[in-house]
């Protein structure tokens, strides 16, 4: 219908009308992309936001399990200094034999943790 009054227009040279047409086009078609563009934004901002909300979540689960692998490395420095102040000490009793081997047995292997890093690779890759 547009079209066929556009092309009236021109048949009869009718310029201000051609004019006015050329322009409800041309604003129809850059509210439509200003729109396109506005949902896109929005729905950008939303994933960012529960990208931000995965991240904090995976943050407080990491320090959840560092505080758990500090508690346990101060059982185990307590352990092991004792065992050294009795290697000090030099005093070889059977006790004393069985909390040096404990203090070794505790520091044995090496400890570690696995952090999560999901939402902090995903949040910093996009």
């Amino acid at each position: 219908m547009l079209l066929r009054r556009m092309i009236k227009h021109v048949e009869e040279q009718n310029w201000v009308a051609i004019g006015i047409d050329f322009v409800i086009v041309v604003s129809g078609v850059f509210l439509g992309i200003q729109l396109g563009n506005w949902n896109e934004g929005r729905a950008d901002q939303r994933a960012y936001e529960q990208a931000v909300e995965r991240y904090i979540i995976e943050a407080e689960i990491n320090l959840d399990r560092l505080n758990m692998l500090d508690a346990q490395f101060a059982g185990t420095l307590q352990q092991v200094s004792r065992a050294i102040d009795i290697l000090q000490a030099c005093e070889d009793t059977p006790e004393n034999l069985a909390l040096v081997e404990e203090g070794l047995k505790r520091i044995i292997g090496t400890s570690g943790i696995a952090m999560q890093t999901s939402a902090l690779t995903e949040l910093t890759s996009s």
